[in-house]
């Protein structure tokens, strides 16, 4: 899968301890697998007695090649990213956990690396006392009870928004050091999210990297919105990535689930985006099946009369009235707008005329009335700059917003509702604890103890393009007197943005790491004259505890499943898209050749326990090394 001339083909050291240098291989089109069928049409398949001469790397020839348009059809297996996933995230997890019967780092994989001859550092060495007893080195993969546990703690204790996935810290024994009973939607989180915010804290750079690359390619891969560059950007990054997982785990980690993952983006290419072609809804709908059943002893009739019934009754409610709620008409579950009622709060004048300087400033419905103050002030101040246009239109808009409305030939033109934002608005404000907008559930800081999701993290674009990171405070309603309905306004509390790179200091408010996670210092605020934004304004953030250094998180950005960018009609000739740009969860990108990963240290020698394994003595477990087929690069 490498290039020719790519480094990593010399590297004897880190891989089976010889050189490749065979070619990369081709991928085989329809007409060239029935080529290795010509003059075997006698192949008979199943149980027969005797030898008989088949197509090397072949035992059965698919039926579907009878079909004329088969051997030209280039997707002729749909690989399912659900599962492979799963299998990837389970094959990690219980390597890093050392989960018994599970992992792949076993004395039958260390054997392996006896019998190469390579990575001598881990071989297996028999106990002095106890032949019957080996002691496993630490590999650099593997981790002290202390860090097992952080490593833990993180997914134990992390709060996610509503709609973002389901709680599963039930599943996680931090005592045990075990994760038990993850689902596919689980493993999906874990892997595309969830999983470098535990490695950061846990394993050495070495390998948490590129673990990182790993969960970066899934992330990628399911995005809602793709472009074919990315996918070829992708197609070439995932053998890298597995070849520099290659010089880190064992080669008994590199089974058919890990090798499946070299065709997904190509199958991606071809095929269209993950979403339609994985497994997910079929399995929904599966359990919809299966809950029709009630007379165990005939599920099939069971699940055709709870189908039919289905049926039956969304036809019907067709015809009901609109008062009558039905699967038809039923509210979302996050729905736009406040939730529940509100509190009432009278507030002083201060607050009040902050709040509305904040809204004529910003509303959207009075952008032309801003710009005819700002091409008064230039022309009466033709020797200005912008800031200093700006700094006079914002100290000077609200009075004379407030005498404009008022003059004649305005006030016949102007909007009434416009007109009724030159006044003050009423000083009994309403206090909501909840708000729902653009598919996001935000909720005040304040009730969130409690409860095992977290919405109050917030963040917004500000007008230099910079993401500023903070939490909900109130969500307040703001009347205007003859006004129909309130404009509602988010109170936030804003983190200092002062971002470091590199090195972490106690003196930055916000600092990127080398995964390409930003961090936030939660003990130090900034803005504090300007916490109001528009609903429309809010992304939803959601905040890992770091454990590294206190006082600071770990900040997870996501979107949520039913809202869709639409993409807009633009010259892609003149406009350059930035990956940096997009408001994705972070992910550094994999390079080609990194110093982190030049030399590799396989033992960890600051672990004090030892690895203790007995020889196993039944014949499900031989003793004789399980020497796997040596992988391509």
């Amino acid at each position: 899968m490498l290039d020719e001339n790519h480094p990593y083909r010399d590297d004897i050291i880190h891989f089976d301890g010889t050189k490749e240098n065979r070619p990369r291989p081709d991928p085989l089109s329809g007409e060239d697998i029935l080529a290795q069928w010509n003059g075997k049409n006698n192949v008979t398949f199943g149980k027969i007695k005797g030898r008989q001469e088949t197509p090397q790397g072949w035992n059965k020839k698919s039926i579907f090649f009878e079909l004329p348009y088969w051997k030209t059809n280039k997707v002729r297996h749909n690989l399912d990213v659900m599962h492979i996933e799963k299998g990837v995230s389970e094959h990690i997890l219980n390597l890093l956990l050392c989960k018994d019967g599970k992992s792949k780092d076993n004395l039958k994989a260390r054997r392996d690396l006896q019998a190469w001859n390579i990575r001598k550092e881990l071989h297996p060495i028999p106990k002095v006392d106890n032949p019957d007893q080996f002691v496993l080195p630490n590999a650099v993969y593997h981790m002290s009870p202390d860090e097992k546990k952080k490593f833990l703690q993180v997914l134990h204790e992390l709060k996610v928004p509503t709609g973002f996935s389901g709680s599963f810290s039930k599943k996680i024994k931090i005592v045990k050091g075990k994760i038990e009973g993850l689902k596919s939607h689980d493993h999906h989180i874990i892997m595309e999210h969830l999983l470098p915010l535990s490695l950061r804290t846990s394993l050495p750079k070495s390998v948490g990297l590129v673990i990182n690359d790993f969960c970066r390619f899934f992330r990628e891969l399911c995005a809602k919105n793709i472009e074919d560059d990315k996918l070829k950007k992708l197609e070439a990054e995932i053998p890298l990535i597995l070849c520099k997982l290659e010089r880190i785990f064992p080669p008994s980690f590199f089974d058919i689930i890990i090798h499946l993952t070299v065709h997904l983006a190509t199958e991606a290419r071809l095929a269209g985006p993950v979403q339609y072609r994985w497994m997910y809804p079929i399995e929904r709908y599966l359990l919809t099946l299966k809950n029709y059943i009630r007379n165990r002893n005939r599920p099939e009739g069971s699940i055709m009369e709870g189908y039919l019934l289905e049926e039956v009754t969304t036809f019907c409610s067709r015809y009901l009235d609109e008062d009558i709620e039905t699967k038809l008409n039923r509210p979302l579950v996050i729905h736009d707008g406040p939730s529940k009622k509100p509190d009432y709060n009278r507030m002083n004048l201060a607050f009040i005329n902050k709040i509305h300087r904040f809204i004529i400033l910003n509303i959207e419905c009075l952008g032309e009335v801003r710009e005819i103050h700002k091409d008064e002030i230039r022309a009466m101040h033709s020797n200005w700059n912008e800031a200093r246009v700006e700094t006079h239109h914002q100290d000077n808009f609200c009075n004379w917003f407030k005498h404009y409305s008022r003059l004649p030939t305005v006030e016949s033109i102007l909007d009434k509702d416009l007109g009724y934002l030159a006044t003050l608005p009423d000083a009994e404000v309403k206090y909501y604890k909840g708000f729902g907008v653009g598919g996001y559930k935000f909720e005040i800081k304040s009730i969130e103890e409690s409860r095992t999701t977290q919405n109050s993290g917030i963040a917004t674009v500000g007008t230099n393009d910079e993401i500023y990171y903070g939490y909900l405070d109130n969500i307040l309603g703001i009347n205007y007197l003859g006004r129909a309905g309130c404009i509602y306004v988010f109170q936030c509390v804003w983190y200092d943005m002062k971002t470091g790179t590199g090195k972490w200091r106690d003196n930055y408010g916000t600092w990127v790491d080398e995964y390409g996670l930003t961090s936030v210092n939660t003990t130090r605020f900034s803005y504090e004259d300007d916490p109001f934004i528009f609903p429309e304004q809010a992304f939803q953030v959601y905040y890992s505890k770091c454990l590294r250094h206190s006082g600071w998180s770990v900040v997870c950005r996501w979107r949520p499943r039913d809202t869709y960018d639409v993409p807009q009609f633009i010259d892609s000739e003149v406009v350059e898209v930035n990956d940096d740009e997009e408001f994705e969860q972070g992910g550094v990108v994999c390079q080609d050749k990194s110093p982190e990963y030049d030399k590799i240290s396989w033992v960890r020698n600051d672990l004090n326990s030892e690895i203790l394994v007995d020889i196993p003595t039944t014949s499900r477990e031989s003793v004789e090394p399980n020497i796997s087929v040596k992988r391509k690069r």
